[in-house]
């Protein structure tokens, strides 16, 4: 039932909703933002660290099929019961939400704390976070700390959202970008 309803692009929602639940990334975590090939490159990256030996949590912004392919452990797609449970949580926590609507998570921060979890749960000590829309206000922003940000093509998307030109989307993408972080 949660859209982002016309409210402002930021990223605090995401800090709050995480802050709220006790989230935090396992110790080596890596955001990928872009344009085109988002999704591909988070699944090589968390394939190899899984082939390295690190147990590694993914997830995929969109889905293309059902909502369950967003969040995988070791390439095993997270169970249904996980995401009942899940969106039970995260219901009784909406509707307590105790920091006021304008910090009122939107549909598009909800995502991002079950693979969080999920890693968690199993153990994880790696994760690989594909953004969902730009970089600067993505629910990902929230993530800290991140040890890599990848960035791979831009190009024009979401111009409604983005802005109207290259160098409009491209700043928007950029604002994954973090001090001191290796980018890729």
């Amino acid at each position: 039932s949660r859209t982002r309803a016309g409210g402002p692009r930021t990223s605090e929602r995401a800090a709050r909703l995480l802050a709220e639940l006790g989230l935090a990334p396992p110790p080596l975590t890596a955001v990928v933002v872009g344009t085109n090939g988002k999704g591909s490159v988070t699944a090589m990256i968390a394939r190899g660290l899984s082939a390295m030996g690190r147990r590694t949590g993914r997830f995929l912004s969109p889905h293309v099929e059902e909502f369950r392919e967003r969040v995988a452990v070791d390439g095993v797609p997270v169970g249904e019961a996980a995401v009942v449970r899940f969106v039970e949580e995260a219901r009784l926590l909406d509707a307590a939400w105790p920091h006021g609507e304008a910090t009122r998570p939107a549909f598009f921060e909800w995502p991002l704390p079950l693979p969080l979890g999920e890693a968690r749960r199993a153990g994880a000590d790696a994760c690989v976070l594909e953004a969902g829309v730009g970089g600067r206000y993505d629910a990902t922003r929230a993530v800290e700390p991140v040890d890599l940000v990848v960035l791979t093509n831009v190009d024009l998307d979401h111009m409604e959202t983005l802005g109207s030109t290259l160098p409009l989307i491209a700043h928007d993408k950029a604002g994954a970008f973090r001090p001191g972080v290796p980018a890729v």
